[in-house]
């Protein structure tokens, strides 16, 4: 049978398939049979038992040539992408790094609602990231702050 995954819990370690005609199964996840976790609206194929429970569950062609990103992923991308631009950029490099730790939190949680723990891990480094590039882009400013004011000082002593 063909269907899309409606919800997958990742503590629980299962979740709901519907099919075309709007049947839902059951299933466990010890009936997927992909290396990569189960995840909302993908593409399934699966055999029903009487119990409606779904068991032998694979992706189906249609979610394997999707070739869509993870959006949770590609914002955790990003959001490394901008902690790492705030190391690098003085002055701006406090407003990368909120938007990354920002980022990387919503990618977070959109990842774990999704059960995408690949993304999940993405988004706690870009969070990590982002903390430690406003870390330092805050001493670079307050170093920047303290360097002007001692040649203002000496400018005016002299």
């Amino acid at each position: 049978m063909q269907g899309k995954i409606l919800d997958y819990v990742v503590q629980d370690q299962q979740g709901i398939i519907s099919t075309d005609s709007g049947d839902r199964y059951q299933f466990k996840i010890s009936s997927w049979k992909e290396t990569s976790h189960p995840s909302r609206n993908q593409r399934v194929d699966f055999v029903s038992t009487d119990a409606n429970t779904a068991v032998d569950i694979y992706l189906s062609e249609a979610s394997l040539s999707d070739g869509k990103a993870d959006p949770s992923m590609t914002k955790a991308i990003i959001a490394i992408g901008c902690a790492i631009l705030g190391f690098f950029i003085p002055l701006l490099g406090i407003i990368l790094s909120i938007v990354a730790i920002v980022l990387g939190k919503k990618a977070r949680a959109d990842a774990k609602s999704a059960g995408n723990e690949s993304a999940t891990t993405v988004a706690l480094i870009a969070i990590f990231l982002g903390a430690i590039s406003l870390i330092f882009a805050a001493f670079g400013l307050l170093a920047l702050v303290l360097y002007g004011g001692s040649l203002a000082f000496l400018g005016m002593s002299l």
